[in-house]
C-alpha cells in the first residue's frame, strides 16, 4: 500500500509524492479505521515517484504522410522541450490522422487509406507504445460503410473513444468501439474542415478547424455533437492535431505540412491566442496523445470522530481533490466559532481518533502541511498533476482560532485523490 506524502513550501504551495506505507502508516481507531478501509477499496495501487510528484505523462505524436522526415512514423516527445525521439518510422505508408490512449494504457491510431479526399476510409490501428509495432488493424465502419476519421480522443471519465470526420466537408462526431472498430454516429457538428479533437480532464470536448481561412476553436456537446462555444485562434492556424495537457489544461496543437510542417503550438482556451512551442525534429506531427491516468473518482468522506466534532468542514466548493486541480474546501461559521479570526486546514498521512481539549484529533500529528485562510474563505490547495498520485489517500481536518487564541477542531474529510 502507498499513500500520499507531501512537503509544504512558501505561499501555501504543496508538493506531493507517494511513499511506501509501513505498519504504522495508517494509525486508525474506531471510525477512522472503517473509513480507511472504505478509502482503500476505492484507490488504485500505483508505483512510487520522487518527492514533488509533478511528473508529466509521456507525450506521443504520429506523423502524416506528407512530411519529408519519417512519414507515417510514431515519436515520443519530451514533455518540456517537445523534442521528438523516433519510436518507429513508416508504421503506415499513408500516415496517421489520429492518436489516443485509452485508460487501460493501450495506444490507438487512425491510419489513412488515401492521402487526400474523403474516399478510402480509415483503419483503427493498435500500436505498441514502446516499439510502434502494429498489434491489430481493423477498418472503421459505420453501418457497414467506410468512413474517413480525421482525429481521435478518449473521454477521460468513461474511457469511450471518440472520432471526428465523415464523408464531406462538414464534420460528424462518432464513438468508436475499439474491439470491433465499429463507429456510431453521435451527431453532426456543423463544423467545416475539422482538424484536431481533444477532451480535457473535466470532460470538455474541443475541436479546431484546420482551415487557414477560418481558424476557429469550438467546444462540442459529446452527447449530441452540437457546438457549444466558438472562438477564433491565432496567429498560428491550420491545426491538424490537438491534445489537452493533463494538469494545467493547456491545449497543444500540431500544424500540418502545408501550414508549417513540424510545429507545435499552445492555444489559450480562454482567448484563442497561440504560442509557438517549437519543432519536434522527428517529423510532421498529425496528432498528439498523452498517456492516460486511471479513471478514479475523487472522494471526500466526512468523519466526525468519537466524540464527534462539529460538521463545519465542507467539501470542495468548485472541485474535489483532483490531480492537477486546486482543492477548495471551506469552513462554515454559521454555528461553528462565529468569531473566528483565522481558519486552518491540516493534511496528514495518518488517520486517528484522539480526544483533546479542542476537539477530537482525526488526522495524525505532526501534519505534513498546514494551510491558512480568512474565516469562511475557501482554502486553496494545489494538487500537482501526476498519474502516480491518482487513487492515493490523505487525511484532512479543519479548525479555527478565535480572538482569545482558543482553537476549535472540525470534522475530518478523508480524501481519495482522483483523476476527476
Amino acid at each position: 500500500m502507498k499513500i500520499l506524502a507531501g512537503l509544504a513550501l512558501a505561499s501555501g504551495v504543496v508538493l506531493f509524492a507517494l511513499v511506501p506505507a509501513t505498519s504504522t502508516t495508517v494509525a486508525a481507531a474506531g471510525n477512522a479505521q472503517e473509513d480507511a478501509m472504505v478509502l482503500a477499496e476505492r484507490r488504485h495501487e500505483r508505483p512510487a515517484i520522487a518527492l514533488g510528484g509533478a511528473v508529466p505523462c509521456e507525450l506521443f505524436a504520429t506523423n502524416n504522410a506528407r512530411g519529408a522526415l519519417n512519414p507515417g512514423g510514431l515519436a515520443k516527445l519530451d514533455p518540456t522541450t517537445f523534442a521528438g525521439t523516433l519510436v518507429a518510422s513508416s508504421v503506415t505508408p499513408l500516415g496517421f490522422s489520429g492518436l489516443t490512449f485509452t485508460p487501460d494504457g493501450r495506444l490507438w491510431g487512425t491510419a489513412r487509406k488515401a492521402t487526400s479526399g474523403f474516399a478510402g476510409g480509415t483503419d483503427l490501428v493498435e500500436l505498441d507504445p514502446a516499439t510502434g509495432a502494429v498489434l491489430s488493424q481493423k477498418t472503421i465502419l459505420v453501418g457497414g460503410a467506410d468512413v474517413r476519421i480525421s482525429d481521435l480522443t478518449t473521454h477521460p471519465k468513461t474511457g469511450l473513444v471518440y472520432g471526428c470526420g465523415g464523408v464531406g466537408f462538414f464534420v460528424d462526431l462518432f464513438t468508436i468501439d475499439t474491439s470491433t472498430a465499429a463507429a456510431t454516429l453521435v451527431g453532426s457538428t456543423g463544423v467545416a474542415f475539422g482538424g484536431g479533437l481533444a477532451f480535457a480532464l473535466d470532460g470538455t470536448l474541443y475541436i479546431v478547424v484546420a482551415s487557414v481561412l477560418v481558424p476557429t476553436l469550438h467546444t462540442l456537446d459529446p452527447v449530441t455533437g452540437a457546438v457549444l462555444t466558438t472562438m477564433g485562434y491565432g496567429p498560428h492556424n491550420g491545426l491538424d492535431g490537438l491534445v489537452v495537457r493533463p494538469g494545467d489544461g493547456a491545449l497543444i496543437g500540431s500544424r500540418g505540412e502545408a501550414q508549417g510542417g513540424d510545429q507545435l503550438v499552445a492555444i489559450d482556451p480562454a482567448s484563442g491566442a497561440t504560442t509557438e512551442l517549437g519543432p519536434t525534429g522527428s517529423g510532421s506531427p498529425s496528432d498528439l496523445a498523452y498517456c492516460p491516468c486511471p479513471a478514479v473518482p475523487s472522494a471526500e468522506i466526512v468523519r466526525l470522530g468519537n466524540p464527534p466534532n462539529p460538521a463545519a468542514f465542507l467539501p470542495g466548493v468548485t472541485s474535489g481533490p483532483v490531480v492537477g486541480g486546486v482543492w477548495d474546501p471551506v469552513i462554515d461559521h454559521t454555528t461553528f466559532v462565529p468569531a473566528a479570526v483565522v481558519d486552518f486546514l491540516v493534511l496528514s498521512l495518518t488517520f486517528t481518533n484522539i480526544p483533546s481539549g479542542f476537539g477530537t484529533v482525526l488526522c495524525g500529528l505532526p501534519p505534513i502541511v498546514v494551510v491558512l485562510s480568512a474565516p469562511g474563505v475557501p482554502f486553496a490547495v494545489p494538487l500537482p498533476f501526476s498519474c502516480t498520485n491518482v487513487g492515493a489517500l490523505l487525511c484532512s481536518q479543519g479548525g479555527s482560532v478565535d480572538g482569545a487564541l482558543a482553537i476549535s477542531a472540525t470534522n475530518a474529510l478523508d480524501l481519495v485523490i482522483g483523476s476527476y
